[in-house]
């Protein structure tokens, strides 16, 4: 019976239950009715929109499609036309390889050719000069043997000259002690004879008469014709003796010749403080005394030496050098060109000193007088000779 009551409460709250909610989810449906049919309306409108779209857009294709094809073809057509192009200036340009393949081959086969000529004539040529060499060899040799003997005959010579010399000298020099003995001997005997002439009582002591000398002015003449003579030969004497030492003054004491002339073959710029002047051509180098690469003399043998020197400015400028011995000036040039007239000044001077070996003599720039000297046609120069050697 209780079961029976619960179940009947429970069906009884069962359907209030349903019609409240049946009264609750009828306002939901309503909703959910009324959003269907919005989307459904927004669907419709959307494939409407999209319909347009897509007619748009394959109008737009079309047109794009219709450009591009038209950009196409015209591209299609240039690029056939330069194919075309290609292909005559390729056909053009394989003619033009062809007359140059064969101009080459000529040449080629010229060159060839005349490198072969070019042998055979070199070769001549070789022959010929080796030739020559071989009797410029014997030449050289024997101008070498023949030089050889006349050095020896020379130095034979010279050696049997100045034996000759000396036994000269010698003869000479008895020769003048005989004569001025015999010259005292005769002065003693002139005296000893008016002495004896006058004590034997000759009239007129006083030497009164005429055409006769007295005592005194026979042996005052004697005395004076003695000692004429006597200064005649120390006369003779002298003049030998100066002009011997006037040759040893002239010539150089020695087998060593040496002497130099340099010059600048082009102008010289830039030049420093003592810079020296880079003289690199030479007209005389005997003894190769004078460095080219140093630009100065270095000194062979111990002797007196007298050195020269040149210099010319530039154009409107002016330059002091300095001639120096192992960096001690010796004499100054200067030169300084006007700025009117020609415009260019050349200096000179020269200096005798004395120059041992290994010493150097060059010239520089005076302090820092200058930057520029010129060198054109050999007007700025260096040169030196020995003059005796010490």
């Amino acid at each position: 019976m209780l079961l029976g009551v619960l179940c009947f409460i429970f069906v009884f709250g069962g359907f209030q239950a349903a019609d409240a909610m049946d009264t609750k989810i009828e306002p939901v449906v309503r909703e959910l009715q009324s959003l269907e049919n919005r989307f459904f309306d927004f669907n419709m409108h959307i494939e409407k929109k999209l319909a347009q779209m897509e007619k748009a857009f394959d109008e737009k294709l079309n047109s794009v499609e219709t450009f591009y094809k038209r950009k196409l073809s015209t591209i299609e057509e240039r690029l056939s036309e330069s194919e075309n192009r290609q292909t005559s200036t390729e056909i053009f340009y394989k003619n033009k390889l062809a007359e140059v393949k064969n101009r080459c081959y000529n040449i080629e086969e010229k060159l060839h050719s005349t490198q072969k000529l070019n042998d055979i004539i070199f070769n001549r040529m070789e022959k010929r000069l080796n030739s020559i060499e071989e009797k410029l060899d014997e030449a050289v040799y024997t101008y070498e043997n023949k030089v050889n003997k006349l050095e020896k005959t020379l130095y034979n010579k010279d050696k049997k000259h100045n034996s000759d010399v000396k036994s000269a000298d010698k003869k000479f020099s008895k020769i003048e002690k005989r004569q001025y003995e015999t010259d005292g001997r005769k002065i003693n005997a002139n005296a000893e004879n008016t002495e004896l002439k006058y004590n034997n009582g000759i009239p007129n002591s006083r030497g009164i008469q005429k055409g006769n000398l007295t005592t005194p002015e026979i042996a005052g003449h004697a005395t004076d014709e003695s000692e004429t003579s006597a200064l005649e030969v120390k006369d003779k004497k002298s003049e030998n003796t100066e002009c011997a030492s006037l040759t040893r003054r002239l010539t150089s004491s020695g087998n060593n010749r040496i002497a130099f002339t340099a010059y600048l073959s082009n102008y010289a710029s830039e030049l420093g403080r003592e810079h020296t002047i880079p003289f690199d051509q030479v007209l005389l180098n005997e003894g190769q005394a004078f460095d080219t690469v140093f630009h100065a003399f270095i000194c062979p043998v111990n002797g007196i030496y007298m050195f020269q020197s040149a210099a010319m400015s530039m154009y409107h400028e002016m330059i002091q050098t300095e001639i120096v011995k192992d960096g001690v000036a010796l004499v100054i040039m200067y030169a300084s060109g006007s700025t009117g007239g020609h415009g260019y000044d050349q200096g000179f001077n020269s200096a005798i000193i004395q120059c041992n070996q290994s010493e150097r003599v060059w010239v520089r720039v005076h302090s820092h007088d200058g930057t520029a000297i010129y060198g054109y046609l050999k007007y700025t120069t260096f040169s030196g000779y020995l003059l005796w050697e010490i």
